[in-house]
């Protein structure tokens, strides 16, 4: 194209668009509206080229429809000054999330915090999946949002979060907004509801990351990110959060209004965006690549993954950062029915002319193929002529009626003499053979019975297709060294594993995991896969199990002894099947093995037959084991594992926005296929599960061992087994439910206990197994209604009916002694000890439990030590005591806060305090009275918070006593008010002590208040589920672990006029003096001190040891209470610091980085996991000297040696040993360098 101004060279088909040009910026500059140079721009297009222009484009806008709804997610804080996401570890209650029907408005309040969710971890909101993806064109155009939030009386206001995290393309970037507090708390952009409209920009200077800082590797700076970083980001948004926290105690938070400014290109002039579109580049790409900024690949082109990180940009350079399009090595051969093909396997896509198959190569059901067809048909299929013949199903026939053309005549074969019917596969029925019989479902291609038979574990016969499901898989992240692969050989013996698997090594480039020692194990060796795909696998049934890697060496197919060798094997319910794979490897190649979980693809190994479907099935239904070959060929000197990933079924509706969200970022991975190889059965009372492969509630599992297990109505039609047998729940009448594997019973009820309801619990007697609810009665001791259980003729007391204990004719241990009484046996005294108690005198704890006590009924506690062991004893600490001290030394410590229940109103500024008498009173409750919140009501209970050297870690106070005096007066006659008199508050869990008596006004009252389950009456509420109830020993320790609050009572009446409070303490437990004659504290025996396993410390372990961290373990049984593991840091032995929230490791040692000193620092190569203080070296290019050293930066390459990767442009070579074309050496000189 020319005209009198230019000319311009194309390939075909292309647009040409003239438009005004300005002449002060010109490519590789561009920006229509510039008054002045400086505002030109320049041209990126991701490095492909650097001829653009002004685009135009037309403003679009994205919003939140009905359909869509936010999610939160939880962030926490790296030392690094990044903010990740920890939901994973700390997960939201997505169901505090409120929406507003009519204005869309989200919300969420302080349930949305979890029990184990720490301060320093904040929350956002995460945009749903349109406001992701490319959004170049959103550049120079804004995010718009409005948000409103609730503070407390007191607020601690996060002002130093980042208002929007935006991460795409392995990077973050950070919107911080300039905040301005007037002294009402209003932000200056607040609308007259209360609410804060938000305005982030797409520009230069809006947005910050945290780089490395290039004087100090191990600290990290903010920066602001220049227009090349920003459009790096946006072309690929992967999340977008907005801050929901904006003060430390969430009372409310609100967003509404979301708007992300975007448009397309377009040719009209009218609807033309002039203010963006100036700013936002169109680029002239090169062959194969489009998009504005030249950042897709056109059709016929691919993207070929390059090795460069994404770096810090200068605005004075381009960086060919992006991965190159090359054409398609594939060319579609679809025969003429297609133009379209899948660029890696060549499978033709969008078949014409009533063809199907791979290539297009089959003609539709209803046509045949014609080899002498006009060309005026490409696909050469014609429609049957013969109206009268019958076109039987081609998948539930044996024979089609119509075969193909011999010499262009019809072979029409059997068809009279099946008198015109189709001939059907075994489970096929129909005229057409295309309905499954009854008792089978999905009528296929690859079974050769034509359907799938239900099996139903042999308990029914009658099943359908499951409709509901869609393929769905479970995977194992490679992004770094894993211990969940483990490598062993075929019968699992550990000696092999343990050599084996210490020299396993990560290939950060590659992203494998690499075994190398073949030479040093004798047989075959099989990678062991983790735990996440094992257990119950029936949905897996009909897909694939896929196993990628790479390996060195001649492939064969047969072992050392000549047999082939499995290379696939599944183990479950003490079964075995293998998989033999029959096609050639070729080394050095990545390659997939795709093996179908189909009983074709199966033989059983203990008599090798091909496998059934019932043995597939039973295996898939408790995979304890899958092993994947490892020693592919006999010569091989190292395999490297690239990916794993197991096909399995789940409803859509089973998984949450946020799972669906997040579904690309994690191992688990959704489609839109839905699943038909899966049976849905109709299962009989007692069963449940797809297959009826569980038991239903109120029933226990009951496998068939043997053939005599099994009675004649329970054989299936096919003579198949049952494998197991669902019996109801033996419990005695007391409970319904039990454990569906070993039968225990759970919740007894009517005052029993034992695994089958079968004991009465201490403090009552009878026989639990007589199937009534009176079968235990209390046993009353010391009173004339007393049961004699067994020895109800012996008596063994004074006419007071006093104890005989440990008087001179008995020796038991009053503490243990569960009836007070001695039963002579013999010459032995019989002791009837209480539940935890053993010892001829019931005068020790069982094993597992500790102090023994008088006023505990079961004699003696369990160790609890939050589930990381059971061996404990009482603690050698005494007892002390903190107090509240108003003097003016510790004043600034010692301060209340009046408050309600929930701290919604707050009172400090009408407390006086007496120094001498160490006494605080709030002197305006008459104001409170006179003034109330609400018209016509009272004003809530006032709790007096006791202040922060209250709070904490307080498991030594366990048995101790709070400690308080309080006195109120009232202005006129009214009534008392009954409400909870102290609260303790601590992950999540409230503890309230009410006192039943009244005491009047104007009178001191002392209280000692005991802090355990056994002294005093204080019952619990769960703040999540809002169960209450009686408080337990667990209950308080879970609280004292993390005190959050703890609050007394201050208003009783309905006239208060003032309220004191004085003499404030609580007991803990401290470190003996050492002098044992003169220390007469008491000891606090009721305070456990656990032997605590390696990573943990603390009276009741609840602390991780130093160099370890919290990790929510994933695979805890959910019945039981979930506690945060302690975990090493995994530094690599290259560090002994990480940091608590996210585990990252600080201050990598040895010239090591990344988040777990897993990588060699730049500059240095070698396997950082290799845990020595030599294994990352300086990269030799060609000497570690850095006077003799011409490439910044190296690799380990596959052979274990160093590759240098940036040589001067001087040198060349692999480590820039030899002087590149034009340069050369002075021989004459020592040392000398490679000049021109």
């Amino acid at each position: 194209a020319i005209n009198s101004k230019h000319s311009e060279l194309a390939p075909n088909e292309t647009i040409l668009i003239i438009k005004p040009i300005n002449l002060l910026c010109q490519s590789p500059l561009f920006n229509d509206l510039a008054n002045d140079s400086s505002e030109c721009l320049q041209c990126y297009c991701f490095g492909h080229t650097d001829i653009c222009y002004s685009s135009s484009i037309k403003s679009e806008s994205i919003t939140l429809d009905d359909q869509m709804k936010l999610t939160v997610c939880s962030i926490g804080r790296t030392w690094t000054g990044d903010y990740v996401d920890v939901s994973d570890r700390f997960p939201p209650n997505q169901q505090a999330i409120q929406l507003d029907p009519i204005t869309r408005e989200h919300s969420i309040d302080s349930t949305i915090a979890s029990v184990h969710t720490p301060d320093s971890v904040y929350f956002y909101w995460r945009l749903p999946e349109p406001f992701l993806g490319n959004h170049l064109l959103s550049y120079g155009g804004h995010l718009h949002y409005l948000v409103r939030y609730r503070q407390p009386f007191t607020p601690s206001p996060l002002d130093d979060l980042p208002d929007v995290i935006i991460r795409g393309r392995n990077r973050t970037m950070y919107h911080y907004r300039k905040y301005s507090h007037s002294t009402n708390n209003i932000i200056d952009d607040g609308d007259n509801n209360g609410g804060h409209r938000r305005s982030v920009r797409f520009w230069i200077g809006e947005w910050q990351s945290n780089e490395p800082n290039n004087y100090n590797s191990s600290s990290f700076m903010i920066g602001d990110l220049n227009r090349q970083q920003i459009l790096q980001i946006i072309s690929d948004i992967q999340d977008i959060l907005i801050k929901a926290s904006y003060d430390a105690i969430i009372l409310q938070s609100s967003i509404l209004d979301i708007e992300l400014e975007s448009g397309q290109i377009t040719d009209n002039y009218e609807h033309l965006d002039r203010k963006r579109s100036a700013y936002i580049e169109q680029c002239s790409c090169p062959p194969g690549y489009q998009g504005s900024s030249c950042e897709k690949c056109s059709p016929g082109y691919h993207r070929r993954q390059q090795q460069q990180s994404l770096n810090i940009i200068e605005t004075n350079q381009l960086s060919l950062i992006e991965d190159k399009c090359i054409p398609m090595i594939i060319q579609c051969d679809c025969n003429g029915n297609s133009n379209e093909c899948d660029p890696y396997t060549g499978q033709c896509l969008h078949c014409q002319n009533h063809t199907h198959g791979f290539h297009c190569e089959q003609c539709e059901r209803g046509y045949y193929h014609h080899h002498h067809s006009s060309s005026t048909n490409p696909g050469n299929c014609i429609k049957c002529p013969c109206e009268s013949l019958i076109a039987c199903h081609p998948v539930g026939s044996i024979r089609s009626n119509i075969t193909d053309l011999y010499n262009g005549q019809f072979q029409q074969e059997e068809i009279f003499q099946h008198n015109h019917h189709c001939q059907c596969k075994r489970l096929v029925t129909g005229t057409l053979c295309d309905k499954c019989h009854d008792g089978s479902f999905h009528l296929n291609d690859y079974s050769h019975t034509g359907c799938i038979q239900c099996f139903c574990f042999g308990v029914t016969d009658v099943c359908n297709g499951a409709t509901n499901l869609y393929r769905h898989h479970i995977s194992a992240n490679i992004d770094r060294y894993s211990h969940g692969f483990i490598l062993r050989d075929r019968e699992q013996q550990e000696q092999s594993s343990s050599s084996s698997s210490e020299s396993l090594t990560f290939d950060h480039l590659n992203r494998e995991i690499i075994f190398q020692n073949f030479s040093q194990t004798s047989g075959h060796l099989y990678w062991q896969l983790p735990f996440n795909f094992l257990g119950n696998r029936i949905t897996s049934y009909g897909g694939h199990l896929n196993y990628t890697f790479r390996f060195q060496g001649n492939y064969f197919q047969r072992g050392h002894d000549g047999h082939r060798k499995p290379f696939a094997i599944i183990m479950g319910n003490n079964q075995s099947l293998e998989y033999y794979h029959q096609q050639p490897l070729h080394p050095l190649i990545a390659t997939t093995i795709s093996i179908a979980l189909f009983e074709n693809q199966w033989y059983r190994n203990d008599n090798g037959q091909p496998a059934s479907r019932r043995d597939l099935m039973i295996t898939l239904a408790n995979l304890d084991s899958i092993l994947l070959l490892a020693t592919v060929t006999n010569d091989i000197s190292w395999i490297g594992l690239i990916a794993v990933t197991l096909d399995t079924s789940v409803e859509l509706q089973m998984l949450s926005p946020t799972t669906m969200s997040s579904s690309l970022s994690r191992s688990i991975s959704i489609s839109t296929l839905k699943v038909d190889t899966i049976e849905l059965c109709r299962c009989p009372q007692g069963y449940s599960g797809t297959s009826c492969e569980r038991c239903a509630p109120g029933f226990k599992m009951q496998l068939m061992m043997n053939q005599a297990d099994i009675r004649d109505d329970e054989m299936d039609n096919n003579n198949n087994n049952l494998f197991h047998r669902c019996v109801p729940c033996f419990c005695n009448g007391h409970s319904f439910d039990c454990d569906s594997l070993t039968g225990h019973c759970m919740n007894c009820q009517h005052h029993t206990i034992g695994p089958f309801c079968d004991l009465c619990e201490p403090g009552y007697v009878g026989n639990a197994t007589h199937g009534t609810p009176d079968d235990c009665h209390p046993n009353i001791i010391g009173s004339n209604h007393h049961y004699h259980h067994h020895h109800h003729h012996e008596h063994h007391g004074d006419e007071n009916s006093r104890s005989l204990v440990d008087d001179n004719s008995c020796q038991c241990n009053r503490n243990g002694t569960k009836n007070s009484e001695c039963h002579p046996s013999s010459s032995i005294m019989n002791c009837d000890c209480k539940l935890n108690v053993i010892g001829d005198n019931c005068d020790q704890c069982r094993d597992g439990h500790f102090n023994l006590a008088a006023n505990n009924p079961y004699g003696c506690s369990a160790c609890y030590c939050f589930g990381v062991t059971d061996q404990c004893q009482s603690s050698r600490s005494r007892r002390s005591t903190i107090w509240m001290d108003f003097s003016h030394n510790y004043f600034a410590d010692s301060k209340l806060e009046l408050a309600t229940r929930f701290q919604t109103v707050r009172y400090t500024d009408r407390i006086s305090y007496n120094f001498s008498t160490n006494e605080a009173h709030f002197y305006s409750l008459f104001w409170l009275h006179e003034n109330p919140l609400e018209p016509d009501s009272n004003p809530e209970t006032l709790y007096w918070f006791l202040p922060r050297h209250f709070l904490g870690n307080r498991l030594s106070s366990y048995g101790g006593r709070l400690r308080f005096t309080r006195r109120y007066h009232v202005q006129n006659s009214g009534q008392f008010i009954n409400d909870a008199d102290v609260f303790l508050l601590g992950n999540g869990l409230m503890l309230q002590y009410i006192s039943s008596a009244e005491f009047p006004a104007n009178l001191d009252q002392r209280f000692e208040i005991g802090l355990q389950a056994e002294d005093e009456i204080w019952q619990k509420i769960d703040h999540q589920t809002q169960a209450t109830g009686m408080a337990t020993r667990i209950d308080f320790l879970n609280v004292l672990v993390n005190v959050e609050m703890i609050a007394i009572r201050a208003t009783f009446h309905t006239q208060m006029k003032q309220s004191f409070l004085a003499n404030v303490g609580l007991d803990v437990a401290v470190e003996s003096l050492g002098d044992e004659i003169n220390d007469k504290r008491p000891f606090a025996h009721e305070v456990e001190q656990c032997d605590c396993p390696e990573g943990y410390q603390g009276l009741s372990c609840e602390q991780c040891s130093p160099n370890y961290i919290r990790e929510i373990d994933l695979m805890i049984n959910h019945d039981q209470q979930q506690h945060p593991k302690c975990v090493r840091c995994r530094c690599h032995q290259h560090s002994d610091r990480c940091d608590p929230i996210t585990g990252h490791c600080i201050d990598c040692q040895h010239n090591t980085a990344g988040d777990h000193c897993d990588q060699c620092s730049v500059g240095y190569y070698g396997d950082a996991t290799l845990g020595t203080t030599d294994d990352c070296r300086r990269c030799p290019c060609p000497s570690e000297s850095m006077a003799n050293n011409f490439s910044p930066t190296c690799k380990l390459d596959i052979d274990g040696l160093p590759t240098c990767t940036q040589c001067m442009k001087n040198y060349t070579g692999r480590n820039c040993e030899i002087c590149n074309i034009g340069y050369q050496r002075n021989e004459s000189l020592a040392n000398s360098r490679c000049e021109s």
